[in-house]
């Protein structure tokens, strides 16, 4: 395989399906990867915040793509969820590939979050 597809076989033989994953924004895919292995295990958002540390309302914000999560959390979220080690190893990179680039435009241009506030 040359690298990560939208279609990652779980244990058991589930495959998720993400509504478009291949059309969808690196952190919506990865929301999306993290939302269907969480539906896949029968656990509600609350059970997995609880279990990893953080809040519910962060695991919606990371499965909903509005929040870039850390390497280290997804790698506690997957691992939570007990996905196989391929899987978790995917949704890491996405999580690493995540945050170059987040890093990348905000270096370049330093308080660019200022512009525009009073």
């Amino acid at each position: 395989m040359d690298g990560p597809t939208s279609e990652v076989v779980m244990e058991g033989g589930d495959v998720p399906r993400a509504a478009a994953a291949s059309d969808a924004t690196p952190p919506d895919r990865l929301g999306l990867e993290l939302a269907q292995l969480r539906h896949s295990r029968g656990m509600i958002g609350q059970a997995l915040a609880s279990s990893v540390g953080i809040s519910q309302s962060t695991i919606s914000k990371i499965e909903n793509g509005l929040l870039r999560p850390s390497p280290a959390d997804v790698d506690r979220i997957a691992r939570t969820l007990q996905a196989p080690p391929d899987l978790v190893r995917h949704l890491v990179d996405l999580a690493e590939r995540l945050q170059s680039t987040a890093a990348g435009p905000a270096a370049a241009r330093p308080g660019w979050r200022r512009a525009g506030r009073a």
